[in-house]
This record gives C-alpha cells, sequence and structure tokens, in this order.
C-alpha cells in the first residue's frame, strides 16, 4: 500500500508537468487540488485529501518518498492494509485542516501525514512499554523526539519553506488514532467519540469561510486587473479594483491599478497624487517605473488639455517629476517644452 501511495503521487506529478508547462506554479498546484483557503471556504472541502496528494517538484516528492517510505511500510506491517490506509488518510486530512486552521497559503505534500506515521510508531512503541515512564526514557523515543525537534529547529533557523502547522497537525491525527486502534479488547465504538469531536473541531476550523480574500483570490484580483489594463479594458480593471477594495487590500500594486484606471476615468488628480506618492514611497521597482509612466502620461494630458482643461504649469510639472524618476521620454518631453518645441505624448511603459 505505501508503494501505491508513491505511484498516485508520482501519476499526479507526471499529469501536472504534462499539463502545464511549470507544474510547480501556483496555478497547476490548485488545479491538482493543492490546499487554498478561499477555494475551501468556499465549498471545496475535499482539498484537505487531495493535497496529500500533490507534490511541488520532483524534489519534494522525493524527499517525502525517501523521508516517510519507512515509516509506512513500519506501520503497515503493524497495523495492515485497511488500517494503515485509514490512518494515513486521517494523518493527511488533519495535517491539511491544521495548515488551513493557521495559514492562508498554496499547500500540499504528503509530510504531514507521514508524521502521522511517525506518530502511529511512537503509540506502538508505547503499547509496547509497561507505561509512560519507560516510554519516555527509552533511548526510541528520545531519539525520535531529537531529531524531529533538530530538524525544526534548524528548519526554522534556514526559514525553510515548510509548514510546521501540517507536521503538528499530522503527528498529533496519527498518534491519537493508532491509540484508539490499539487499545485492549473489548474495543469499543464510544472511545472514538473524543476524537470525531476534536477533530470535527478541526475541520470546521480549516472550512470556515472567511472574511475577505485570501492571498490567492488577491493575486488572482491584482493580476486580472494588470491583464485588463493591458486590453485597456478599464471596466473589469474597475470591477477587480473594487473587489480588492471590499476586502481592504491595501498594496503599492492595488494603489497603481487605482492610479491607472482614474486615468481611464479623466480623473488625472487623483492619479497623479498616487502616482507622486508612489514614487516618493514605495521601494518596488516594477512599481515605481509604472508609477512615473503614469505621471508622465498624466502630465502631458494636463500640457495638451486632454480629458481637462489645459494646464500647462501643472502638466509640465508632472513630466518634469517623472523626467527627474528616470523616465526617458518624459525627459525628451521637459526639453521639448523648455525649447519651446510641442512636446510629443510619453510612451509609458504598461503597469
Amino acid at each position: 500500500m505505501a508503494a501505491a501511495i508513491i505511484a498516485v503521487n508520482v501519476a499526479v506529478l507526471v499529469i501536472l508537468g504534462w499539463r502545464f508547462a511549470d507544474p510547480t506554479s501556483t496555478e497547476a498546484l490548485v488545479a491538482a487540488g493543492a490546499l487554498e483557503r478561499g477555494l475551501i471556504g468556499s465549498g471545496q472541502w475535499w482539498r484537505l485529501l487531495t493535497a496529500v496528494f500533490v507534490h511541488i517538484g520532483w524534489v519534494h516528492l522525493l524527499a517525502n518518498s525517501i523521508f516517510g517510505f519507512g515509516w509506512c511500510r513500519m506501520v503497515e506491517r503493524a497495523f495492515g492494509h485497511a488500517r494503515f490506509l485509514a490512518l494515513y488518510l486521517l494523518a493527511g486530512v488533519g495535517a491539511s485542516a491544521a495548515s488551513m486552521a493557521v495559514h492562508d497559503v498554496i499547500g500540499a505534500g504528503a509530510s504531514g501525514a507521514l508524521f502521522g506515521m511517525i506518530g502511529a510508531t511512537m503509540v506502538l512503541h508505547r503499547r509496547m512499554l509497561p507505561g509512560w515512564g519507560p516510554f519516555l526514557r527509552s533511548a526510541s523515543t528520545l531519539s525520535i523526539a531529537a531529531q524531529l525537534g533538530v530538524w525544526t529547529v534548524l528548519a526554522v533557523a534556514a526559514r525553510l519553506p515548510i509548514d510546521h502547522a501540517a507536521h503538528g497537525g499530522g503527528l498529533v491525527t496519527g498518534a491519537a488514532a493508532a491509540w484508539i486502534m490499539t487499545r485492549r479488547f473489548p474495543r469499543r465504538a464510544a472511545a472514538w467519540l473524543p476524537f470525531a469531536l476534536a477533530f470535527g473541531a478541526l475541520f470546521a476550523a480549516a472550512v470556515w469561510p472567511r472574511h475577505g480574500l485570501s492571498r490567492y483570490a488577491t493575486d488572482e484580483a491584482v493580476q486580472g486587473a494588470f491583464a485588463a489594463l493591458d486590453r485597456n479594458d478599464v471596466a473589469t480593471a474597475a470591477r477587480e479594483l473594487e473587489r480588492l477594495d471590499a476586502a481592504g487590500v491595501h498594496t503599492d500594486q492595488v494603489e497603481l491599478i487605482r492610479a491607472v484606471v482614474a486615468v481611464g476615468h479623466d480623473d488625472l488628480s487623483t492619479a497623479a497624487t498616487i502616482g507622486e506618492r508612489l514614487l516618493e514611497e514605495t521601494r518596488v521597482t516594477a512599481v515605481r517605473l509604472a508609477a512615473r509612466s503614469v505621471l508622465a502620461n498624466v502630465g502631458y494630458r494636463y500640457y495638451r488639455g486632454q480629458g481637462v482643461p489645459a494646464d500647462a504649469a501643472r502638466g509640465y510639472r508632472y513630466i518634469a517629476e517623472a523626467c527627474k524618476a528616470g523616465l526617458e521620454e518624459a525627459c525628451k518631453a521637459e526639453q521639448a517644452i523648455r525649447t519651446g518645441v510641442q512636446p510629443q505624448e510619453p510612451h509609458a511603459d504598461p503597469p
């Protein structure tokens, strides 16, 4: 069964590589069933399970397979195929739920389920000993705890992109389920009730709809607005901007979208104010480049009176500011104005 799980993981990644140029892209991962808080909150709860079989590239899959195969085989030999599979899936869903309860990320991978197998292994070890004292003093227990502790500390120190919430959720879920499965006879169904209640609460916390947009939905709205502006579809960009505003998203990119939409609506004063503020405050190169282009465009329109009453002095000031920020086209226009030549419209770089 452990080998079959690895085969499924490989098949999923092969299909992703076939369908997408970059199987590690956000688009590919979400399409394959990775964790995404907004989609899960909208009813796609099944992602808590499918994400366990999705990996972010071959290195991720290889690392999980090498790390987890031995633990899986050990648990499978002890519990049998059916109960091992049940443990694995429970731990995987528990890991996914713990991740979504505390994170707003795109998540994928089997490591949470594999940590569940470590939890199950420790339960088996405890059942073999006469009590908790011998278990806590056991060399095996201390070795596993030390390995997990050192690995976690190193991962945090190195800021590796590891979902510790998922690992913890999988470990606890796997251990709790294994503890109930290995209880002595007579085995009563009521023993599952506390586990079911706790698991249900964690599941509910993961799938409960959140207010506002998730990070993924925010990125989608921002990218959708920029794509609309690239094709001069100001109306669509304005709708995406409304979504971002309703969710309370305030970033330099959103402000840039607001400025370009304002230009499209002939609200040049608002566009200029935003452009100046972005040039002064933002450190994001792409935003600065686009902001100076917006300011040059606004300046030219004020200078020529396009869409607004002509205000040559104001237009010149904005063009000069864009030139000072390094926009060559604006510098040509500024020089033309100073030398009395009719300026050409600056060809602003698209945002």
